[in-house]
C-alpha cells in the first residue's frame, strides 16, 4: 500500500469516527443483498489488507477501494470516494462485495 493510499485509508476511517459519510442507497442495498453489516466494514477498514485507486466517479471524485476481512473472516472490497478539502473531508460509500 503506497503512502496515498494509506493516507485515504486514514481519511476514510477518520471520517466515520467523526460521523462525515453517508452511504449510497446502492452501497446499502448491496450490504443488504449480501448479508454484510456495519461491523463487518468496520473490520475491514480497521485491518485493511490493500487499498488502491479505483479511477474516478461521475462527480469528478477518486475513488478508493479497500480490500480487508468481515468480522466472519470472508474477504470484502469496499469502494469509497472521498469528498472536499482535507480537513473537511466526507466520505461516501459507493458499493460493496465479497472478493474471491
Amino acid at each position: 500500500m503506497n503512502a496515498d493510499a494509506q493516507q485515504a485509508l486514514r481519511a476514510i476511517v477518520r471520517c466515520i469516527q467523526t460521523g462525515r459519510y453517508q452511504a449510497t442507497a446502492h452501497f446499502l442495498g448491496r450490504m443488504d443483498e449480501r448479508g454484510i453489516v456495519w461491523p463487518d466494514v468496520l473490520a475491514a477498514l480497521e485491518d485493511a489488507d490493500d487499498v488502491r485507486l479505483g479511477g474516478t466517479d461521475p462527480h469528478g471524485r477518486q475513488r478508493w477501494i479497500v480490500a480487508g476481512h468481515a468480522a466472519d473472516d470472508l474477504n470484502i472490497e469496499i469502494v469509497c470516494a472521498l469528498e472536499g478539502e482535507r480537513h473537511r473531508r466526507s466520505a461516501v460509500f459507493i458499493t460493496i462485495y465479497w472478493n474471491g
